[in-house]
């Protein structure tokens, strides 16, 4: 008779001083259910360890649910270790890609002011050119041909500002 039958049978063992009863069936057809209050949460089987007697020496010998459960523990470990490798290439990933979008958003960024420092160089150009044709014909001009340049610059600035909202 195995000893792990023995003990989860509910079987008296005989000794030399009586018998010992070992663990019995669950009482009722739902003896290892909890009441939760809402729910019923099954409990875990009965770990039983078997005993054997090897040369008068009682060695240990563990049980078939005993070493599932051992296996299972170190499967969720390993499970548990593969989720976290995962979720650190994936937050490396992301950290990469937020860094090579950041790098792009600064290269266009750098782009667009160029393009606006070399617009504003243009139009500074302009304006230094009209600005030094003014002066030269200044001291040439008489007072209503400097009125009529100065009305035309003008009108040049305010044109120039509206192509420029659009």
């Amino acid at each position: 008779m195995d000893a792990a039958i023995v003990l989860a049978g509910g079987i008296d063992v005989p000794t030399s001083s009586g018998s010992i009863p070992t663990a019995g069936p669950p009482a009722g057809p739902h003896a290892s259910d909890i009441s939760t209050g809402s729910e019923v949460a099954p409990t875990v089987s009965p770990i039983v360890t078997s005993y054997s007697k090897r040369k008068g020496k009682e060695v240990m010998v563990e049980s078939d649910t005993l070493k599932n459960q051992r296996l299972q523990e170190q499967i969720d470990a390993q499970v548990a270790r593969e989720l976290e490798e995962q979720q650190e290439k994936e937050d490396m990933r992301m950290n990469e890609q937020i860094a090579r979008d950041a790098e792009v958003a600064r290269i266009h960024a750098e782009k667009e002011i160029q393009a606006m420092i070399d617009s504003l160089d243009k139009s500074n150009e302009t304006v230094a050119k009209y600005l030094q044709e003014y002066q030269q014909f200044a001291s040439d001009l008489s007072l209503e041909k400097k009125i009529e340049l100065i009305s035309d610059l003008v009108k040049y600035q305010y044109h120039y500002k509206k192509v420029y909202k659009f």
